[in-house]
This record gives C-alpha cells, sequence and structure tokens, in this order.
C-alpha cells in the first residue's frame, strides 16, 4: 500500500527545473509518542557538492528529536567535494554516516544504506533536496496513521530559470498531458495510490518483498513499488 498525503514543500534542483513536493500537516503540538521510533535516513549521493550541504542543512534541523534519527549519506565515488562536505558536517554532526558505494548508483546505494540502517523506519532522501522541518516526524506519522507500506507526497515541479526550456518541462511535468494519471505529480488529495516520491518505509518490508533492484539504474522506485503491490 502507498499513501499520497497532502505536503509542506519540498523543493529540488534537477536539472533546468526545480522540483517542489507538498510537504505533510503539521503534528499536532504533543505528537504520540510512539511515533518517535528510531529513523534512518538513506541518502545516495553522487558529485552534489552544489547541494549538499544545504540538503543536509535541512534534515540537520528537523522536529523530529534528533537523537532518534541519523543520516547515511552513500556516496557513489564522487568525484567532486561532495564527501569532503559531508564529512566537514560530520564533525558537527555524528548522527550523519558517510558509506561508499562503488557502483555508484541510486538502487545499490539504498540497498547498501538500508543494511547498514539502524533504524526501524527507513526514508529514502535525495542529495539535491531540501526538506521542511516537520518532513521525517510528518513522515512517522503518517506510516502510524494510515497503515500504508510506504508513504510520501506529491511533487510540484517549478522552473529554476527563465529559460524556455526550463519553463516547457516544469509545465510538462505538472499537467496530465505530460505525466497521465501520475498522481505524485498532479495529485492534491490524501490517499492511496500506485506509487510516491521520497519514500518513508519500515525496516521490516524490505525482508518481506526485498530491496531495490540493483539492475534497475531508473525507476528502481516505480518497480519496488509494484512488489509492494502484490505482496
Amino acid at each position: 500500500m502507498y499513501f499520497l498525503t497532502a505536503m509542506d514543500p519540498i523543493s529540488s534542483q534537477p536539472g533546468d527545473q526545480q522540483t517542489l513536493a507538498r510537504g505533510l500537516p503539521s503534528p499536532s503540538a504533543n505528537p504520540d509518542p510512539a511515533s518517535h521510533l528510531a529513523v534512518s535516513v538513506v541518502m545516495p549521493m553522487r558529485n552534489e557538492e552544489e547541494y549538499i550541504s544545504e540538503s543536509l542543512g535541512s534534515l540537520l534541523q528537523q522536529t523530529y528529536p534528533g537523537d532518534q534519527y541519523e543520516i547515511l549519506v552513500v556516496d557513489g565515488r564522487s568525484t567532486d567535494r561532495s564527501p569532503e562536505i559531508v564529512r566537514q558536517l560530520q564533525r558537527s554532526y555524528p548522527q550523519v554516516r558517510l558509506l561508499d558505494n562503488a557502483a555508484a548508483i541510486v538502487p545499490t546505494g539504498m540497498n547498501l544504506g538500508i543494511r547498514a540502517a539502524t533504524g526501524e523506519i527507513i526514508i529514502r532522501a535525495d542529495a539535491h533536496t531540501i526538506y521542511p522541518r516537520e518532513y521525517i516526524q510528518n513522515s512517522v506519522m503518517y506510516l502510524n496513521k494510515t497503515g500504508a507500506d510506504n508513504v510520501g507526497g506529491p511533487w510540484i515541479t517549478l522552473p529554476r530559470s527563465d529559460q524556455f526550456g526550463a519553463k516547457l518541462v516544469a509545465a510538462v511535468l505538472t499537467n496530465r498531458f505530460g505525466v497521465g494519471n501520475s498522481s505524485f505529480r498532479i495529485g492534491t488529495e490524501e490517499g492511496y495510490v500506485d506509487t510516491v516520491p521520497f519514500g518513508a518505509f519500515r525496516k521490516e518490508l524490505f525482508q518481506r518483498v526485498g530491496f531495490f533492484n540493483e539492475s534497475l539504474v531508473r525507476n528502481q522506485d516505480n518497480e519496488l513499488n509494484a512488489r509492494i503491490r502484490s505482496a
């Protein structure tokens, strides 16, 4: 099962467009103590020196208790300063861990991170994305509230610049003409859907359905979600 939620903005910069996913609604002032389960954020990374500092910074300023989550950055043999930037952050934030991904592709990075994770909940993160402060806490809350196997929210894609190409890509990715019935691209209502971006999962799920398919350089999230639906 997957659950599409209404979300606060999450921003990322893939190519010539800026992607915003609506974050989860703000938690109550007195969150359910049961929601405070140990969380592992797994972030595959390769050559993200332009974004990694700000991306990790947003994950290190969460409302979720800092001693209840870790961030595993899985580096795909970056050739820029990305690993150095992560190591600098580690000096002040011991919950950040840096792992090596010799295969240098996302599914392998995710699997390395999941296997090394100590948390009961896995949150998939991208290294060029900025996360709202309530993102971890609300991901956990919605896993508990819905009983879904994977929760996440829709993307809103905005142009990164005023260039025609950037605006065209953004328009295509936020219109049914370009993405069909892809709920996470155009959806605005909560409910069960086929797939979500930036998923949050219970770690035990991967023992039931298997890990990310390492033969897929692209679309590994869609393939995993198809197996979850069939389980």
